[in-house]
């Protein structure tokens, strides 16, 4: 598989498509609530809207096996209120395969917004850049 002058062997051709990552889990019931998005190594994952978790596709053609060690991903936080955001390490270069993070409300009485871009690598570095993509999330308590 060849991202710009990187060639990788044993995967047939591919590349990083571009998605909406975006997430949410609102209620008219005070609490805590969290939603979450994960990358899963096959060039797939998941992510919860409204309140379901639907399926995701973040390369092409899917599912190709192995496509989440050649490729690298870096979340970065570019607005947050009242949310937490845990899981995979926020703002380094990771292997996208296996990565994954959950955006929790911190208020019971009110709702956790922000908005946050994924970029994706074809070298571990964070110098290839292949995709961006950006989502935003809504978490919590929707009177």
């Amino acid at each position: 598989m060849t991202f710009g002058a990187r060639t990788f062997q044993g995967f047939s051709q591919g590349t990083v498509i571009s998605f909406d990552p975006s997430m949410s889990n609102n209620s008219v019931a005070k609490g805590i609530r969290s939603a979450q998005v994960a990358l899963v190594s096959d060039g797939t994952g998941t992510h919860l809207v409204l309140n379901v978790v639907q399926p995701l596709a973040w390369y092409a053609p899917t599912p190709t096996v192995g496509a989440g060690s050649i490729v690298w991903v870096k979340w970065t936080t570019t607005s947050s209120a009242l949310t937490t955001v845990s899981g995979s390490t926020v703002g380094s270069v990771i292997t996208a395969g296996g990565a994954g993070w959950t955006v929790t409300s911190t208020s019971t009485t009110g709702e956790g917004t922000g908005a946050f871009t994924l970029s994706f690598y074809g070298d571990s570095g964070g110098t290839n850049l292949l995709m961006t993509v950006n989502g935003t999330w809504h978490v919590g308590y929707t009177p």
